[in-house]
């Protein structure tokens, strides 16, 4: 699973947007808001298994879709519209 990309939805908070990690490497981690998920707790899972963050929050590991990694992707350009338009 090294290299590969998951998606975390926190089980206890539906609401919550879901996070859309880095590619997984031994070492790295998931920084959020004062907290983290540690990459090396990620590794070595499947698919639906739970993970647990620093301060003990549990996310679900899923693969995520094209429009989930569409939408959680951080935009590398922003697109400018023409005056002409």
């Amino acid at each position: 699973m090294e290299n590969d990309i998951v998606l975390l939805k926190n089980i206890h908070n539906s609401t919550s947007t879901p996070i859309l990690s880095n590619r997984l490497r031994a070492g790295k981690k998931i920084e959020l808001v004062r907290d983290s998920i540690s990459h090396d707790d990620i590794l070595g899972k499947g698919l639906r298994d739970l993970v647990s963050s620093k301060k003990r929050i549990n996310y679900r590991i899923s693969e995520p879709t094209l429009a989930e990694y569409t939408d959680l992707s951080p935009r590398l350009v922003t697109p400018v519209s023409h005056p002409n338009i």
